[in-house]
Parts: C-alpha cells; structure tokens; sequence
C-alpha cells in the first residue's frame, strides 16, 4: 500500500485502510510512507504490519517483489512516483466534487471491495498507547499544570509552511496573511484576555522545532502559557487531546488528529475551503469560523468566544 507525507492526508486514508481491514481481515497490509510523521499516525494499527519510509527506487522494487498487488490510498506525488517502480497498481483519482477528503480513498476502498453501499468510519483512525499518556501527563505537571484544577485548551499557532520556514519566516513579508495561519499577534491579545476573563484556562501550545522562536516572540512570560513546542510526536499530540477541553488551530494536521480523538475543536479557515478539509465528523461541539479567504478577518473576539462556549469533557485517568 502507498501511503501519503503529511499527517492530515494519511488520517484521510485511515477509514479505507480499516474498511479493507474489516472486509478481508485475511490481507497482510504493509504500507511505504514518506515521513516519519506519516508512519506515526499509522503506529499500532492493527490493520498495518510493516511500515517503510521513504525508501529509495531500488528498495521500492524490492519491497514490490513480495507482494501480489499494490493499492495507493493516497494520489499525492511521492506516492504516484513510486508507483512507476510498481507492478499491479491500483490508483485511484480523486474526484473533483466538493466532498470531505476521507470521502476520496473511502469510496475507492468501496471500489476495491465491489461494496458500493459498504458504511465508512466515521473518525479517522489513531491508536496511542498508554505510556503516551503517561509521557503527555508528566509533560504537563513538570510545566505547572494542575490537572484537577486547570482547564487546557490546546493551541496549534502554525502551519506546515511556518514549521518548515521556521525562525527564516520572521524575514518574510505579510507573515501570517502568505499561510493558513491566523494572525500571531492575535494570539497574543487572545492569551491576554482570556487570562482576565478565564484564569482556570492555559493554551497549551504545539508545534514542531521550527515554530519554538514564534511562541518565545509572541506569548514570552505568559502565566497561561504551556509551551511544548517540538516535544510531542503524533501519538502524544493524540494523547495530548484526552487531556484538552478544546484545541484552536487552523487546516492542519492536528485538528484532524483531535477530531479522530473526539475533542471538540475551534477552526479557523481562510483559503482552506471547510467543506472539504473541515473537521470530520460534523458534530455539534465542532466549531469552523470562516468569514472570506482571509482567515485574518476572523477578529479574537469571535475566536474568544467560540472557546468559552460548551462544556468541558472530561479528562482520562
């Protein structure tokens, strides 16, 4: 099977993967990504065995010598070039409708199957373990979190451009409005007001290495402030959500990892259109603000207010 890169576009796949699971639970399904962000969001799946990443054309063709066919999940480029080193291929296209993207590799597993009606998951599919619980809540009683006591609302500033711009992005013109992210400084203001409002609440802040200088810069010193920038794979940051009231960030990889836990998420949208890239599945404490293809149009007070709305769920042991 080839997979995808970027963590939102493997979660995309996951329902398939467990529908041909289900199916034919009789298949061996090994899978090649092409990060090791990709490989995290299939670690411990039952329906996966082998998991290569990034292998070179030779080992590609080796790997394909073992196996009697090959499904792509995924159309992105890295896989469609790996699959010109591939015998018995199966592509799919993704069509051009307005649809969820889970929607594209699910109705191409019905496809495979020769199950049109066949019922798709509704959530993608994560399976952290219980010792990235355990890292996720020491991670956040060494930062001063009081879990009896705080309310957490994870907060994901970035994109994939600024986490592989990094510290280069503070050089770059029009910083947030060239991304899908949403203003920096309006994290800034966000952080002020609800620490008047809400003291019980902390934005617990992640990101990859890259993003670390953008919160030092914006939120320095902050009381309600969690900075654990760099220091959670994929599996944590599904960890991570168990313990949050809500996450806010904009189309990223981790909205879509907080929607496979049921965590109740604030998106924010610009040029993303929510119809296809929005959080799935649609439910009532899922939040999408989206006022034009600006996502810097969206003001903190909407922001705000969408984060104190609901009810807290509860936390895990």
């Amino acid at each position: 099977m080839l997979g995808a890169d970027r963590v939102g576009d493997m979660l995309f796949s996951t329902p398939a993967i467990k529908m041909l699971h289900d199916v034919r639970p009789d298949l061996t399904m090994d899978v090649i990504v092409f990060s090791n962000a990709a490989k995290q969001v299939l670690l411990h799946n039952p329906a996966i065995g082998k998991i290569y990443v990034s292998p070179n054309r030779w080992r590609v063709r080796r790997i394909g010598r073992q196996y009697d066919m090959t499904v792509a999940v995924y159309d992105g480029k890295k896989a469609l070039r790996c699959a010109r080193y591939l015998d018995n291929v199966f592509l799919y296209s993704r069509k051009a409708e307005r649809i969820p993207m889970k929607m594209h590799p699910a109705s191409f597993a019905q496809y495979l199957l020769d199950e049109p009606e066949l019922l798709i998951p509704e959530y993608y599919q994560l399976h952290p373990q219980q010792h990235h619980f355990s890292y996720v809540k020491r991670l956040l009683e060494k930062n001063g979190v009081d879990l009896e006591r705080d309310l957490l609302v994870c907060c994901h500033m970035g994109c994939l451009r600024v986490a592989k711009r990094g510290a280069r992005f503070f050089k770059a013109k029009n910083v947030a409005g060239a991304t899908k992210s949403w203003a920096f400084d309006n994290f800034t203001m966000l952080a002020e007001q609800l620490q008047q409002l809400r003291p019980d609440i902390k934005l617990v802040l992640t990101g990859t290495r890259g993003e670390k200088r953008i919160a030092r810069k914006y939120l320095r010193d902050r009381a309600n402030i969690v900075d654990l920038i760099g220091q959670t794979s994929v599996l944590d940051l599904a960890a991570l959500m168990k313990y949050c009231y809500k996450l806010l960030s904009a189309d990223t990889g981790p909205l879509h990892i907080a929607c496979a836990m049921d965590t109740p998420v604030v998106a924010l949208f610009g040029k993303s259109d929510p119809a296809i890239y929005g959080p799935l599945p649609l439910t009532p404490y899922h939040r999408v603000i989206r006022k034009s293809k600006n996502v810097n149009d969206i003001t903190v007070a909407e922001v705000r207010e969408a984060l104190l709305q609901g009810s807290v769920h509860d936390a895990p042991d």
